[in-house]
């Protein structure tokens, strides 16, 4: 899960990246920066639409990527986090960030 929410986010990243650079491109063109404002074409609010809803979009699959990643770290699942399991008493099933973060990558 980890890697898909991680393979979304890069997704959601480069769209907004290339929405980004498509808008820029369109007017360091043949357009004049004022005529474009005033008459833009289709392709460049389009763009800028794209853009802005991929920026917009981009930080909830950050936040439960941040969210995840936090969770393979300390090696505990989502209910023992939500229920407290391991404030007081120490998690036996953490064997430190490197070998947390190596078991679910080795097969």
């Amino acid at each position: 899960f980890l890697f898909f929410v991680a393979t979304t986010f890069f997704l959601a990243a480069f769209v907004c990246a290339s929405a980004m650079l498509h808008a820029v491109l369109l007017a360091t063109g043949n357009y004049v920066y004022r005529d474009l404002l005033n008459n833009p074409p289709a392709s460049f609010i389009i763009s800028l639409v794209l853009a802005l809803f991929c920026f917009l979009n981009l930080w909830f699959p950050l936040g439960v990527l941040g969210f995840h990643a936090f969770l393979v770290w300390t090696n505990q699942t989502t209910n023992e986090m939500l229920k407290g399991e391991y404030r007081i008493k120490q998690n036996p099933y953490d064997r430190g960030v490197c070998y947390n973060l190596h078991q679910p990558c080795a097969p």
